[in-house]
């Protein structure tokens, strides 16, 4: 793992156990699995995809840009690893239940208030200037360091 993660660091061998053990310390503290794989699964994914739209919502936010961020933590069901790119889509349309996702996102209490969570979130966003969570609180506006990211998890709605 360490040369694949140097891989995604442009070759940056000496900051990659810095990011192994940072994804390590994450999981543990979070509950979730530090096998190899798993972690592998979150860097790379990060790397690829989440990277892009937290650098991108930083640049809106340091220019006023009111920005609001939320990131999907719901795992998937095993055999399956993680939270796979997409892997919220179901859940936010609610087809989490159809046959096809029910064994691989889940189709429980947990996930039909995921699915509240993140559609009651997203048309308060879409009608409101102001947009609120479910809950009843404002969807904070992201500010880069500070616990404005919304996460959408198993349990319960969180702040990063």
């Amino acid at each position: 793992m360490n040369a694949a993660t140097a891989a995604q660091l442009g070759g940056a061998t000496d900051k990659a156990a810095a990011v192994i053990d940072a994804y390590t310390a994450a999981a543990q503290v979070e509950g979730r699995s530090p096998a190899p794989a798993m972690l592998w699964s979150e860097i790379f994914g990060d790397q690829l995809l989440r990277n892009f739209g937290t650098r991108y919502a930083e640049r809106l936010a340091g220019a006023g840009v009111p920005v609001r961020l939320a990131t999907y933590m719901h795992a998937v069901q095993t055999p399956g690893r993680g939270v796979p790119h997409c892997a919220d889509v179901p859940v936010l349309f609610g087809t989490h239940t159809l046959d096809y996702y029910r064994d691989k996102i889940g189709h429980g209490a947990q996930e039909l208030q995921l699915f509240e969570e993140m559609a009651g979130a997203l048309v308060s966003f879409a009608r409101e200037t102001q947009p609120t969570l479910v809950s009843g609180t404002a969807w904070p506006v992201y500010r880069p360091g500070a616990p404005t990211c919304v996460r959408w998890e198993k349990a319960a709605l969180a702040r990063e």
